[in-house]
């Protein structure tokens, strides 16, 4: 009957302290999880900071490329502008000595006002297509940003990336035709009187067509744009900061 007293009594005394064991082991996890838990949210921000910088820097590294590519286009375009003049003032020496042949002063006026027509045609669009590529790699260099934003986001950009390769590409391939066509020169030829308006329609539809492939190519630059730009339209949550996922707090085991 003793025995039987006193293992009732140590029953009943750890059935009565369960729930005191349990609140002091409850604070003793919290106690041990809470350093963890702080360090997990510290490590969280250190990613943040360190996302945001990497998207920082990659936005200075692509305008700081954009404008060393367009400096670098200006300057070759200058030097192309430059050759340009020098060899349009031979081409008209050289034409002015051809006129001779011609005894009508009236067409060789018509003839030197379309040489010189020719020139400003091809530096009137040469430029303004240097222009347009100029923009459209300012427009691609805001989509790259973009898309390293999103990136940095935990976004997939594998496709968005590929079409700003392509469209980079396509821009590159533009200002190489503008400036080789910013230096070409349409000399006309001169034998008579009886050829004479043979020539001058034959320069000026090699300049047209030239022209035409020039724009073409500008064209394939600003559609390659264009798709960059839709592919990245189609990422939703750009702007929206990397989340990650909450910790989970450990959930202590009492005895019962």
């Amino acid at each position: 009957m003793r025995k039987l007293f006193i293992y009732y009594f140590v029953v009943a005394g750890f059935i009565i302290q369960s729930p005191v064991l349990a609140m002091a082991q409850e604070r003793l996890l919290r106690d041990v999880d809470e350093p963890r838990q702080n360090t997990d949210a510290k490590e969280r921000r250190d990613a943040k900071d360190t996302r945001k910088e990497d998207v920082k820097n990659a936005r200075e590294d692509v305008k700081m490329k954009i404008q060393e590519e367009r400096d670098a286009f200006k300057k070759r375009m200058d030097e192309a502008r430059l050759d340009m003049k020098a060899k349009a003032q031979e081409r008209r020496d050289v034409l002015k000595t051809q006129l001779e042949k011609v005894k009508d002063e009236r067409k060789r006026a018509v003839v030197q006002k379309v040489d010189a027509s020719l020139d400003d045609l091809n530096k009137r669009v040469t430029a303004q297509l240097s222009n347009v590529l100029d923009k459209l790699g300012v427009v691609l260099g805001k989509i790259s940003s973009r898309a390293d934003k999103a990136q940095a986001n935990g976004l997939d950009i594998v496709t968005v990336k590929a079409a700003i390769e392509a469209a980079h590409a396509a821009i590159v391939s533009a200002q190489s035709a503008v400036q080789a066509q910013s230096v070409k020169t349409y000399p006309i030829t001169i034998n008579s009187d009886a050829t004479l308006r043979i020539e001058v329609n034959k320069v000026r539809r090699a300049l047209h067509d030239d022209l035409k492939k020039v724009r073409e190519s500008v064209k394939a630059a600003h559609d390659a744009v264009r798709r960059a730009a839709v592919s990245l339209a189609k990422i939703h949550g750009v702007d929206d900061e990397k989340r990650e996922p909450a910790p989970v707090p450990t959930t202590p085991q009492t005895n019962q």
